[in-house]
């Protein structure tokens, strides 16, 4: 296993009363370490033609019961825009991996459905997937990867939070 590089900075922090080395240096490594992952993990897709985002949004629909998924709940389960969410479904109906259809009760709302292709496809990717997790992983012991997992939802409800303290003041 090649060793990871630890991302500092050498930013002069005379000029700034903000500075915040372990804050800066905590970003830049979680920003290194995603990159990889996010990079490793795609590569387990490349074959079937499918992004990490339109992988998610397979498992997502795995997920629900044959109904389906309302778009805005993918919207808010993936954390991307109505567009994002338009495009990625509009790219995996072509596959024949989802459908779409209008909601039994609100015929407004539109309704995702993972199609049989799509779960048959879902099912040949998920062993390479987390086989492949699994090894990206191995040099954590479950403890570490447990308070890792910890402090990354902790650090996302701060960032949450802070937004949306953010916005209730505009």
């Amino acid at each position: 296993m090649r060793a990871a590089q630890s991302r500092s900075t050498n930013t002069s922090t005379s000029n700034n009363e903000d500075f915040d080395s372990s804050a800066i240096a905590l970003f830049a490594n979680l920003d290194c370490a995603c990159t990889e992952l996010r990079a490793q993990m795609s590569r387990v897709l490349i074959g079937r033609n499918l992004s990490i985002a339109a992988f998610n949004t397979l498992v997502l629909l795995a997920e629900v019961p044959h109904e389906g998924c309302a778009m805005r709940r993918l919207v808010t389960q993936l954390s991307v825009s109505r567009a994002n969410v338009t495009g990625l479904v509009d790219c995996l109906e072509r596959k024949g991996l989802v459908d779409r259809a209008a909601h039994k009760s609100d015929r407004r709302i539109r309704v995702v459905r993972l199609t049989a292709s799509g779960r048959t496809t879902l099912e040949a990717i998920l062993p390479q997937y987390y086989k492949r997790l699994s090894e990206l992983l191995s040099g954590m012991n479950e403890g570490e990867k447990n308070n890792l997992n910890e402090l990354l939802r902790k650090l996302a409800c701060v960032v949450n939070e802070d937004v949306k303290d953010r916005n209730d003041r505009r």
